[in-house]
Formats: C-alpha cells, sequence, structure tokens
C-alpha cells in the first residue's frame, strides 16, 4: 500500500471512530433499542396497516418490505447530512480542512459507520417484523438480502452527502432531509410500486438511491434471485455516482471558503 493508501485508510479510520463515538454520545445503546428502534417499528406498521385497509394482503406485504428497507434512510442520508453541518456551523471543519488529513478518507469512515448502523437497524427491525407477518426467507435468503441491503445503505450515504452539501450554508438541513426521506418513501416504490408512476418518473427514480436496492431486497425476502445482482450492481453505481458528486462539490465550496475565509459563515 502507498502513502496516499495509507493516508485514506488512516483518515477513514478515524472518521469511523469519531463518528461511532459521536453516535453513542448522541444515542447511547440502550436509549436506541428502549426507544430509537421501537419507533422505527411502529413507522413501518403503520404504513403496512394503511396499505392493508387501501389495497389489501398483497399491497401491505408489498408497503411491509418496503417500509422497512426505507428505514435506511434515516441514520445514512440524515446522519451524513446533520454532522456535515454541524461541523461547519460548530467550526470542526476549519481544523479538518487546514490539517494533512486525508478528507475522502475521513469522509468514507463516517459513511461507512452510518450504513453499518442502517444495516443493523433494518435487520433488526426485520427479525420482528417480518416473522410476525408471517414472511420468514431462508438463512440464504438473509445473507443475500444482508448483501442488498448493505449496497442500499451505501448508496444512501452518497445521497445524504451530497444533500448536505445542498444545505452546506443554511440553518434549514432538517427540514431538508425530511423533503427527501419523504420523496423517497413516495417515488422509490416503498409503498407504491414505481410501475405506478409515469414512464419518465419511474426511469428518475431508478437514478436516486434506494429504489434499485429496494427492488432486489423485495426479490430475495420472497425466496427468487433473479434479477437481484443487476440491480444491486445499480445500486452501488447510483450510490458511488452520488458520492463522488457529493464529494466533489464539498471539495469545490471547501476550497473558496477557504480562499474567501468563510467557511463559517451562511
Amino acid at each position: 500500500m502507498g502513502v496516499a493508501g495509507a493516508a485514506l485508510l488512516g483518515a477513514a479510520r478515524a472518521g469511523l471512530w469519531v463518528a461511532w463515538r459521536t453516535r453513542l454520545y448522541e444515542m447511547p445503546v440502550a436509549l436506541y433499542f428502549l426507544t430509537w428502534l421501537p419507533n422505527l417499528m411502529l413507522q413501518t406498521w403503520f404504513y403496512t396497516l394503511v396499505a392493508l385497509f387501501a389495497g389489501g394482503a398483497e399491497l401491505a406485504r408489498f408497503a411491509l418490505v418496503g417500509s422497512l428497507v426505507r428505514l435506511a434512510a434515516l441514520p445514512t442520508c440524515v446522519q451524513t447530512t446533520s454532522h456535515l453541518v454541524a461541523d461547519r456551523e460548530e467550526g470542526y471543519l476549519a481544523y479538518l480542512v487546514t490539517t494533512p488529513v486525508n478528507l475522502a478518507g475521513l469522509v468514507l469512515g463516517r459513511s461507512v459507520l452510518y450504513a453499518a448502523e442502517a444495516v443493523v437497524t433494518v435487520l433488526v427491525a426485520s427479525a420482528v417484523v417480518l416473522p410476525a407477518a408471517g414472511m420468514m426467507p431462508g438463512a440464504a435468503g438473509w445473507l443475500r438480502f444482508c448483501g442488498a441491503l448493505a449496497a442500499t445503505c451505501l448508496s444512501l450515504s452518497g445521497l445524504g452527502l451530497l444533500v448536505g452539501r445542498v444545505v452546506f450554508r443554511t440553518r434549514y438541513d432538517m427540514v431538508v432531509t425530511s423533503l427527501v426521506v419523504q420523496a423517497l418513501a413516495i417515488f422509490c416504490g416503498v409503498v407504491v410500486p414505481v410501475s405506478a408512476f409515469p414512464q419518465w418518473v419511474a426511469k428518475a427514480a431508478s437514478l436516486v438511491p434506494l429504489t434499485n436496492g429496494l427492488a432486489a431486497a423485495r426479490i430475495l425476502l420472497g425466496g427468487g434471485t433473479r434479477g437481484a445482482a443487476g440491480l444491486v450492481a445499480a445500486e452501488l453505481g447510483v450510490g458511488l455516482a452520488y458520492w463522488l458528486a457529493g464529494y466533489a462539490v464539498l471539495l469545490a465550496a471547501v476550497r473558496a471558503g477557504r480562499a474567501r475565509g468563510s467557511l463559517e459563515r451562511f
């Protein structure tokens, strides 16, 4: 491994560790399991029951899987955005960009931590909710589902990075990220099939994180495999594009802010 690779890996480890300690401070493990996770599972049941009364058992099963995978957007998209904005508001970003740390590695480490939290959240919720709904995939199905879920969570972290840059100089990060999460729920096949929208909306949705990964998860939880690998690959490609775009725009903004001395300015 060269010097650049070692710097990237070291910064990624540091980013992961700092994000882990920050999340433990914000959300202790006991609080996570006693309040946050039950709250997310109640959201899942809400969407499922609405779908049950609106369209029957088949739509309810569709909404159940979609609502579970949708939970991944909260630790990834929301946390990535909020912590990026908090770094700037609290003055930490100025130190990060003026020291010889590998910024890409630091951001990557954080993204991995938030993606891991999202995977744990969805898997624990699924292990409780799916059996209660009579949906029990086999061991192989669970393992494949974990792979599709990991790809989806990493992809959503890329979306969070891009959204974080968009709201970089505002005080409205939570408002904007909430709108993004709700838009994902509407247009990415969470409760309503993507095919129900006009063709141009369906094509646009396929270029947004969550859509392809969720479609793969549905196939795998249903016991199938055909087409899932292609959907997972598409999800990773979309997420990589968002991550690179978000990082490129962030880097440009940081360089412009350093040149003008305006990193902390709204």
